[in-house]
């Protein structure tokens, strides 16, 4: 009888081994993010930059969604659209893009991003000589992590998704940052603390999807005049309601579905 147990428990010690084996080759296979880990790279100006890096565990070169927040939000604003996007790459799996890296960034004078050597930089005290540093400074954190050869990044494969302030600086980051694909502005101004994204649209020859709530009035039509700087690669895309900046994809599940598709054409 001992016998017999023991056997029946070696045969259920096996059969779990084998259930755990196949669903952690299969996490790997479909690489999906694997860890998050911190990045702090030093601006000229000695300000500390802080990203997190979802890294893929892809094993090959990954694309890189580079995510910007709006003003007074953080890098965990994404969080959702993180989760939103592996979900549909876990579901399925076959969409044609390799899962991808994900770098959350605290803009200059948000979060983490406040410290320097002359000391702390607010988001509320910058001025327009101050805001004219990000696009600086989003092109220093993508050149940083692309000089990792730890890190495997598919160049031409590089996504900027910004909100509001950080739509703007993802669209003048991209004057820097000659190789992206992909721009994504959520809530963008014609003209935000002195960043005007316009003439870097005109420039780019990526595509561009621009989204907006139609009762954000200011944020509805400069998105309307920033969507014919180059109407043949500009998609945009009016919501109902109120909403800005990544408000709009966070609280409509239609908004969040529409951009994730989008990234995956």
């Amino acid at each position: 009888m001992k016998h017999i147990i023991a056997v029946f428990m070696f045969f259920l010690i096996l059969i779990a081994a084998l259930i755990f084996n196949s669903a952690s080759s299969s996490a790997s296979d479909h690489g999906m993010v694997d860890n998050v880990k911190q990045i702090v790279v030093t601006a000229p100006d000695s300000l500390q930059l802080h990203g997190w890096l979802h890294q893929s565990a892809f094993e090959r070169e990954a694309p890189l969604i580079v995510l910007l927040p709006m003003m007074a939000k953080t890098h965990d604003s994404y969080d959702p659209f993180i989760a939103a996007l592996e979900k549909y790459l876990k579901d399925d799996p076959y969409t044609g893009m390799n899962p991808p890296h994900y770098l959350a960034l605290d803009l200059r004078g948000h979060g983490l991003s406040q410290r320097s050597d002359t000391g702390l930089v607010k988001y509320d005290q910058m001025k327009v000589d101050d805001f004219a540093k990000v696009p600086g400074d989003v092109a220093l954190m993508i050149e940083n992590l692309m000089a990792d050869d730890e890190i495997k990044v598919d160049s031409t494969e590089i996504y900027l998704i910004g909100a509001s302030i950080g739509a703007n600086s993802a669209a003048l980051a991209t004057e820097q940052i000659n190789y992206a694909a992909k721009l994504v502005l959520l809530s963008p101004g014609d003209d935000y603390r002195g960043l005007k994204p316009t003439p870097a649209i005109e420039a780019f020859n990526g595509k561009t999807l621009i989204f907006a709530s139609v009762d954000d009035r200011y944020a509805a039509q400069s998105s309307n005049n920033i969507s014919l700087a180059k109407a043949e690669r500009c998609k945009l895309e009016l919501f109902a309601g109120h909403d800005h900046g990544t408000n709009i994809i966070n609280n409509d599940p239609a908004a969040m579905t529409k951009l994730i598709e989008w990234l995956m054409r």
